[in-house]
């Protein structure tokens, strides 16, 4: 969570993981407003205003899949996250539908 490099992975072998991601972004917004620096599970550390933007990114990319959209997301530019990207498309369609 809160990668540069990374985009939100969902597990696709556990139900509404849009959902569950939503919570734990909600939960980390609450902790963000308190720490300076952020050393994500990958990526680069981000500090200051960074940290916020990270989890502005990860809320814009599950809003986007939430709505039915495809996010713009810079992230999406890794070839090789087309099919993880993929994945959490079909999960947010079939969590809606």
């Amino acid at each position: 969570m809160l990668s540069d490099v990374l985009i939100p992975l969902l597990d696709p072998r556990r139900p509404d993981q849009v959902g569950a991601y939503e919570t734990a972004l909600d939960r980390l917004g609450e902790a963000v407003k308190h720490v300076d620096v952020l050393v994500p599970g990958h990526g680069a550390v981000a500090a200051g205003p960074e940290v916020a933007a990270r989890l502005a990114a990860d809320h814009a990319y599950i809003d986007a899949l939430r709505r039915g959209d495809d996010p713009a997301d810079a992230r999406l530019g890794q070839d090789w996250l087309a099919g993880p990207h993929q994945s959490n498309l079909e999960q947010a369609r079939h969590a809606s539908g």
